[in-house]
């Protein structure tokens, strides 16, 4: 009986090894590419992303993300996005198209698969649309950004949905609607010249019928 036991533990150590390796795997994969390509061609960005997810006082969850997008003179090009928690990790890639106007607004699409990390059933589907206005090319004071992304794979569905006005130069106000985090009001602090933005967000989380929230901060490259 203590032998089953020894071993059951053992097995359970060894399948927490083999899965935290999977989201080093990932998370490292994907700053490599993004960095690399970055360097390679001419990038319209790349991006790393702490946030931390907040559900009443219950619980709190770290994640880190990191992205790129490249694209040439036709407007058609590359993106790339990894993400990886503490116990899941994904990431997927494929073709985009981006399409800049005369008044500096631009809207951005894109349709990607990659993975997850589960024994089964690990195909990972992402479709996104980003989309920007310019008020005035020499501040960002009254310029909008709306981004809608969806994903489905074998653990489920994830959506994200944010929309950001900036009152000021520095100071966006806007909505959040993400999956299991929250519904609500968010905030966002941006330093254009070295390209960071703060964020926070709460509201009803939808999933679990309690107050969530979010906060976090993006350094775009």
């Amino acid at each position: 009986m203590k032998v089953k036991v020894i071993n059951s533990k053992i097995n359970k150590s060894h399948i927490n090894q083999n899965e935290m390796k999977k989201k080093k795997l990932i998370i490292l994969s994907s700053l490599l590419l993004a960095v690399s390509q970055t360097k390679a061609q001419s990038s319209k960005y790349a991006f790393v992303e702490y946030q931390q997810v907040g559900i009443e006082k219950e619980y709190y969850y770290p994640q880190a993300k990191v992205g790129a997008a490249f694209f040439g003179k036709s407007g058609f090009g590359f993106y790339y996005f990894g993400l990886a928690q503490r116990k899941w990790g994904q990431a997927y890639a494929g073709p985009a198209f981006s399409k800049k106007f005369q008044s500096g607004s631009s809207i951005e699409t894109g349709l990607g698969g990659g993975y997850e990390n589960r024994p089964k059933n690990f195909f990972r589907g992402n479709a996104y649309l980003f989309a920007e206005h310019l008020h005035d090319t020499t501040t960002h004071k009254g310029s909008g950004q709306l981004l809608a992304s969806v994903e489905y794979g074998g653990s489920g569905y994830y959506y994200l949905g944010t929309y950001n006005y900036n009152v000021s130069n520095h100071v966006g106000i806007g909505a959040n609607l993400e999956f299991d985090s929250c519904w609500g009001p968010r905030l966002e602090w941006h330093e254009w010249p070295c390209g960071v933005m703060f964020y926070f967000a709460a509201g009803q989380n939808l999933e679990k019928e309690k107050f969530g929230s979010s906060f976090g901060f993006r350094k775009t490259f």
